[in-house]
């Protein structure tokens, strides 16, 4: 197994550091300073707060679907794995989280052909709960950009359903690992991969799986409703969540790391029929970093505790 490497993620939060410097000079700098030193500094650790229950949550889905493949991890274990996952979280469409699956070859001697379905599903069932909360936030408020994203979504959820008891489509799947750069190191059994596919598409593990996820996916929007509510905008629950997952869908769907550019053009273009496009930059970047951001840092120390520490991976 090839070493592990850090330096793209490094890489990838200088160009963020850039970017954000950017669209701020481009918005109006000045403006963007002014916003942030009135920003509500209470409620920084709350929205910290809601976004790590939320990753407690989320990995207890990964152990219910761990467990089903009878990988049997402790609770502080399983946390460890999830939060080694989150340092690759702003790769394209969130895949590079099968890192999770080379610290389990590595540390518990699990292959990794039969860990690799679960960051799979785990996605697959993201895009389920925020599809859902979007469309819940179309009938409060209707947006027609949300509207043609989510059928968009709803396609793809359609597919991938009607597909994923098909041994030729996942076949397909795994020839595609080749022409991604950290994927196409790991090797996968297909026999083995697609074992694991049908374990985890039981009804009974499906179902909880996806409504656990969904509503972790609820709460979530508190924090991002609270971002608002950090710059003293009055953004209901359903008008702020469907701008900034609505983004997210977009920043998803063009495969780009992390959505960049992408998430913040599209929030920032959504959010303008009620704020400045000043207010709206400050919004995103602050939503950014208190989310996906502090989740990569996160994951990044745990990574480098599991690496580089006492116990690390030899």
């Amino acid at each position: 197994m090839t070493k592990l490497s850090f330096r793209p993620i490094l890489i990838l939060v200088l160009i963020m550091t850039v970017f954000y410097i950017l669209i701020s000079v481009y918005s109006g700098f000045d403006d963007i300073l002014e916003n942030f030193s009135s920003i509500n500094l209470v409620l920084i650790p709350v929205i910290i707060g809601i976004i790590f229950l939320s990753i407690v949550i989320r990995s207890y889905i990964q152990k219910l679907l761990l467990d089903e493949l009878e990988i049997k991890l402790s609770l502080k274990q399983n946390l460890s794995l999830f939060l080694c996952g989150l340092a690759l979280i702003i790769s394209p469409g969130g895949t590079g989280q099968v890192i999770k699956s080379y610290f389990l070859k590595e540390k518990y001697g699990i292959s990794i052909s039969k860990t690799v379905p679960i960051t799979l599903f785990e996605r697959y069932y993201d895009l389920i709960g925020i599809s859902i909360l979007v469309g819940i936030s179309i009938c409060v408020v209707f947006s027609v950009e949300s509207f043609l994203i989510l059928i968009i979504a709803s396609v793809i959820i359609g597919l991938i359903a009607i597909a994923i008891r098909k041994e030729l489509f996942f076949k397909r799947l795994l020839s595609l690992q080749q022409k991604i750069v950290f994927i196409k190191k790991l090797e996968i059994d297909e026999k083995e991969f697609f074992s694991s596919i049908k374990i985890l598409c039981k009804p009974r593990i499906s179902s909880k799986v996806t409504i656990l996820t969904i509503l972790v996916t609820f709460w979530d929007g508190f924090a991002i409703f609270l971002g608002f509510q950090a710059f003293q905008s009055n953004i209901g629950y359903f008008e702020a969540t469907q701008f900034y997952y609505t983004s997210l869908m977009i920043g998803v769907m063009s495969f780009i790391p992390g959505g960049m550019g992408i998430v913040e053009g599209g929030f920032t273009i959504l959010s303008s029929r009620y704020l400045e496009i000043a207010t709206g930059v400050s919004i995103i970047i602050f939503i950014r970093l208190t989310t996906i951001w502090f989740s990569t840092f996160l994951g990044i120390c745990v990574s480098f505790q599991e690496l580089f520490g006492k116990n690390r991976i030899k």
